[in-house]
């Protein structure tokens, strides 16, 4: 099914297609979907991603989650807050495309040295946070290697232990993954854990704070070490374990590899397109 995209000056009613079923895909344009009136309310979907108090304040979005629109939420802890709030949802979670990410080169055979992590400006991610942790790794393992990758500029003057890659292709982002041996997620908040699960479908073992969208795919022990959010000296111990310990690695690594394949996006774009369907 392909898809079309209208540029609209507004998202008024009036410049609204012709449509059966219409998605609000964040807290702002919840306010306008709620207000339509040519679309039966029981037509009308909030697809909610994240809490995303950090451009509207809890006040602003809560009030949006109260509205009477069918909500669709990505991840467990997305289901638990509405369900706090006494809200019905219905849990849908985000899918990866296991034809762009999967193992290329075996797990065993990696440096374990070889680690990788988000590069973002946007302080929730905690990037700043990530690279100290990494910088004080490599004065006790002085052959750590640091891959980086994000959308903004690359940063001038890297010691020669990191690398930078901005905006990679999906094909060289897949081996960038697959040249690691370790991932690194730091955020403080996520929706969905993105970039740790095509990490783990690459064959890397992850170690990543506690925040619900990691946590959907991060099972401490399991398929991942885990460690409280803004906790430096935890997620230290639990990098510098996987570097060190090539059994848990492996055996992490492996584990997430084949625990992540459950959330293939086809199976969960099916099961979306099932819900909007069969209204």
């Amino acid at each position: 099914m392909l898809g079309r995209h209208y540029l609209r000056l507004s998202l008024s009613e009036k410049q609204l297609p012709p449509s059966d079923v219409v998605i609000g895909s964040s807290w702002t344009t919840a306010l306008w979907l709620n207000d339509y009136k040519t679309i039966a309310q029981e037509n009308k979907y909030y697809f909610i991603q994240a809490y995303e108090n950090w451009h509207g304040g809890d006040d602003k979005v809560i009030a949006t989650w109260k509205m009477a629109l069918k909500k669709i939420v990505i991840a467990p802890w997305l289901k638990e807050m509405a369900d706090r709030m006494g809200e019905e949802s219905v849990m849908i979670e985000n899918g990866f495309s296991l034809t762009d990410f999967f193992v290329e080169n075996d797990v065993m055979s990696r440096d374990p040295q070889t680690v990788m992590m988000l590069w973002h400006d946007n302080p929730i991610k905690r990037s700043s946070m990530g690279l100290s942790i990494c910088k004080s790794i490599h004065e006790l393992i002085p052959n750590l290697k640091l891959i980086l990758f994000g959308v903004e500029p690359g940063h001038d003057n890297l010691p020669d232990w990191i690398e930078y890659y901005q905006q990679p292709s999906i094909s060289q982002l897949r081996k960038l993954y697959n040249s690691a041996a370790v991932f690194i997620g730091t955020s403080s908040s996520e929706g969905w854990g993105l970039t740790v699960g095509e990490a783990m479908l690459c064959g890397c073992a992850v170690a990543c704070t506690d925040n619900g969208g990691y946590k959907a795919m991060a099972i401490d022990g399991q398929t991942a070490l885990v460690s409280p959010v803004d906790d430096e000296v935890s997620l230290k111990q639990n990098i510098v374990r996987l570097i060190t310990d090539q059994k848990l690695r492996t055996t992490l690594a492996l584990q997430a590899a084949e625990y992540v394949k459950k959330f293939d996006f086809n199976t969960q774009a099916d099961k979306f397109m099932k819900l909007i369907m069969n209204r």
